[in-house]
């Protein structure tokens, strides 16, 4: 078994049942969330992608995505891997049902197995079986497994409702698979005597834990955390688990993000720095070049602070309901108080109004300006969407701006 070297970046492992991601705008929501997570590899549960939809995964943070599919309607499971984790692939396993999806390979000279699992909504103690028997037994890998297994591991302390916990032979199933391949829940590990849970059920006004991460003994020094979020978009809570490895970090380039100029109030705010810069500096004494290349310092620096003073502003809000919603989740577990739920409701409508504002830029079209008639030969002939140069604007920045930009370009 190979050892972690603990040198470098560590990597957050994010499992999640998204309950289906059809739709462009909750999709934007759920990879909004998840990057504020800032999740390295994730797993995702009912992603309900036709095998003609697979590309509908592809964000721009993340390179590679592996997939069991099923229907638009019902099942599916993934595993993305973001940009900057070297991931490299050596076999996989894909369930034709959409139930689970095993890829094996190494990042970097560590050799990992990972297991996403949606386990079935009734007792399947066979599918168990069966998901086991697909699991590679290498003694030279290392396995996480995660997902929402829709089954409890301990009846008292991974559930909360009013009525007796059903009998299910998955249970002692699975408890007996973990046994003998020396898996262990590692949350419940790490907090041995602390109840959270990762899925509500409003039907049955009961709370369980049913999303899990198991991982071999050997990792568990090397899991430095795993936490419970909260409920937020789906009926499931996503989970994460911080996991040791020698990740070099990536390196910053700042790019120009051509969704901005979907803000009326962005587009406001840097015609009139523009106009300002102008009025003050082109004045004849200095160069052309020189005043393009000042421009465009200048007019970065006005882009970096408005964008970081707008995410502060909504990151600020969305942490501040997150913390509302907890104390609220664990006063309604103890009251159940239909008044409680309903103030859930209002908070999560709150965080995926303001998710939405992103999801609408990041899915929707960008309508770039009609240019002047003299310059649009010239301009028209850049592509949108294309990497920009080394300034970092890419040409909507320009074409947007064409009016007070084109006579100095």
């Amino acid at each position: 078994m190979s050892v972690i070297n603990n040198a470098g970046a560590g990597v957050t492992i994010a499992s999640w049942n998204v309950r289906g991601l059809g739709h462009p705008i909750k999709r934007g929501r759920v990879f909004s969330h998840l990057k504020s997570l800032k999740a390295d590899i994730i797993f995702l549960q009912e992603t309900h992608i036709a095998k003609t939809q697979q590309s509908r995964l592809r964000v721009n943070w993340v390179s590679q995505v592996y997939q069991a599919t099923f229907t638009s309607k019902a099942r599916g499971v993934a595993i993305l891997f973001r940009k900057n984790i070297p991931f490299h692939l050596e076999a996989i396993v894909s369930d034709p049902q959409g139930r689970y999806v095993i890829v094996s390979g190494h990042i970097n000279s560590f050799p990992l197995t990972l297991v996403n699992v949606y386990g079935p909504n009734f007792d399947a103690p066979d599918f168990f079986c069966k998901l086991f028997d697909a699991v590679p037994e290498d003694n030279f890998t290392n396995i996480v497994m995660g997902g929402d297994f829709n089954c409890f591991l301990d009846p008292y302390m991974d559930r909360l409702s009013q009525r007796p916990p059903p009998v299910l032979l998955s249970v002692n199933v699975l408890k007996n698979l973990l046994n003998s391949r020396n898996l262990v829940d590692i949350w419940r590990l790490q907090h041995p005597t602390q109840k959270e849970f990762s899925f509500y059920s409003h039907v049955h006004k009961s709370y369980t834990r049913i999303d899990y991460f198991l991982v071999n003994s050997e990792l568990i020094s090397n899991v430095e955390d795993t936490k419970c979020h909260n409920i937020l978009i789906s009926d499931h809570c996503p989970i994460t688990l911080q996991l040791k490895c020698n990740i070099a970090k990536e390196k910053y380039s700042w790019r120009f993000n051509p969704l901005l100029l979907k803000d009326p109030l962005f587009n406001k705010y840097i015609m009139s720095k523009l106009n300002e810069f102008l009025e003050i500096n082109d004045n004849g004494e200095v160069s052309d070049c020189t005043l393009w290349e000042s421009l465009k310092v200048v007019m970065r620096g006005y882009v970096i602070s408005y964008e970081a003073h707008k995410k502060k502003t909504n990151s600020d809000r969305l942490l501040e309901i997150q913390r509302e919603l907890t104390l609220i989740e664990h006063a309604h577990r103890s009251s159940l108080a239909q008044s409680d739920y309903n103030k859930i409701l209002k908070l999560k409508d709150e965080y995926n109004s303001i998710l939405s504002k992103y999801s609408n830029l990041f899915f929707d079209k960008l309508v770039i300006p009609q240019l002047p008639e003299f310059c649009k030969i010239e301009l028209d002939a850049f592509p949108s969407g294309k990497s920009p140069g080394p300034d970092g604007f890419g040409s909507e920045f320009y074409k947007a701006f064409s009016k007070q930009l084109l006579p100095y370009m």
